[in-house]
């Protein structure tokens, strides 16, 4: 029997000499062909035995290593989901720019927070400038401003001076919504009387060079 490693013992050979002796025709006692016939059935059930075990074994190894396949990848699923999840922890923990914003205001007395209106809309407002002007450092509050594309334009905020208007930095919006930008390292502007919004383009002559979008209230 192919693929069936199995003890053959000598009263299985003898059983097996006697079966031929008695298939060339020779006469077999039956007492003896009796003990032939069981001693056959016992060798059978025992190699059949042996072939069920070796099966098992082999279909368990299969299970084990489908198993282990399968395992592998949940684990680093797992993992991986955990890592990701103690990363969103750690971004949640991290200082954003409206806390900053906040402890600006609160860390500095002189603040000013000049609320923004649309020029078509002045009783619409659009935000707010929070500014000191002992420090180089603006918090824009962008209500209601539509998202930049910053290959195409880009945002300005001037101040507005007795002698004229000083661009304090360009920034982006990319939350049309809500959003707060932190700008830092500006230009001296403490003679600053009012804040404007303006969207410019970056190539000439490609749109509007620049349209107003909000001016803040004189302060």
């Amino acid at each position: 029997m192919d693929g069936i490693d199995a003890e053959v013992t000598p009263e299985v050979l003898a059983a097996i000499d006697l079966w031929h002796a008695n298939a060339e025709g020779e006469p077999m006692p039956s007492l003896v062909r009796e003990r032939a016939a069981r001693s056959m059935r016992s060798a059978m059930a025992d190699v059949a035995a042996s072939a069920a075990d070796s099966q098992q074994g082999e279909w368990a190894e299969r299970q084990q290593g489908s198993h282990r396949r399968w395992l592998k990848p949940l684990v680093v699923g797992i993992v991986g989901g955990a890592a990701v999840l103690a990363a969103a922890m750690v971004a949640l923990s991290t200082t954003n720019d409206s806390e900053r914003r906040d402890a600006f205001i609160a860390r500095n007395a002189d603040t000013i927070v000049s609320t923004l209106r649309m020029p078509a809309q002045p009783a619409a407002h659009c935000g707010n400038v929070a500014w000191s002007p002992n420090k180089d450092e603006i918090y824009v509050f962008a209500a209601n401003m539509p998202a930049n594309d910053p290959e195409q334009q880009r945002y300005t905020l001037w101040a507005d001076t007795e002698t004229g208007a000083i661009e304090l930095a360009r920034f982006d919006v990319t939350n049309p919504i809500d959003e707060i930008v932190r700008l830092r390292g500006l230009p001296e502007a403490e003679d600053a009387v009012r804040f404007r919004i303006t969207l410019d383009a970056i190539e000439p002559g490609a749109g509007p060079a620049s349209v107003e979008i909000a001016t803040s209230d004189a302060f």
